[in-house]
């Protein structure tokens, strides 16, 4: 699939020297959890970045050139207590998850131009591993095509149609001619 690129981020890329960054969005109902692989705070798109250094992981970002979906895992290691709580807590799954490419100017810390979307997906499974000393967070994010295998709960039948249609009576009567005796090719 081809990429396109925004024009002050393809020419940070082309640059002699660039920092490149991670962002990491993860909506819960609480609120996003916001995180970025550097250290200290990062502005962008009007909210507040939090830095994770080196305890921020992500695994290997898939395109194909099929149709067909894919994951990522996101890990989060040496994570506050008040993280751990709301991974323990607050539902998750089927909530959005974005990762983001960014590049930072090496002399100012300065990003250099709009970060790109590189994964969007909703999170799935997450994994807890805490020792006691630390804990380890790791969430399987997987690719928006992955509702394409899912199958449909959906019948053919007046209720499940009122559902989108509250005023369509189309279905009324499949219950009342799934047993009718119907006569061909002679009078009764």
């Amino acid at each position: 699939m081809a990429r396109t690129l925004t024009a002050p981020m393809e020419a940070a890329t082309l640059a002699d020297t660039i920092c490149a960054i991670l962002l990491v969005e993860a909506m819960f109902d609480s609120g996003a959890v916001r995180l970025w692989s550097g250290f200290g705070d990062l502005s962008w798109n009007g909210q507040t970045w939090i830095g994770a250094g080196n305890l921020l992981g992500l695994g290997t970002v898939e395109e194909s050139s099929e149709l067909r979906a894919t994951g990522l895992d996101i890990s989060l290691s040496g994570i506050p207590s008040d993280l751990l709580s709301l991974a323990l807590n607050e539902p998750y799954q089927d909530r959005p998850c974005n990762v983001y490419l960014g590049a930072l100017d090496v002399n100012t810390g300065a990003l250099l131009a709009d970060p790109y979307l590189i994964f969007g997906g909703r999170m799935d499974v997450m994994q807890i591993d805490d020792s006691g000393e630390t804990a380890r967070i790791t969430i399987s994010v997987e690719s928006k095509l992955i509702d394409l295998e899912r199958s449909r709960e959906r019948r053919y039948e007046d209720a499940d149609q009122r559902i989108d249609w509250p005023s369509d009576r189309f279905f009324k009567f499949v219950p009342s001619i799934q047993d009718a005796e119907i006569v061909w090719g002679r009078t009764a």
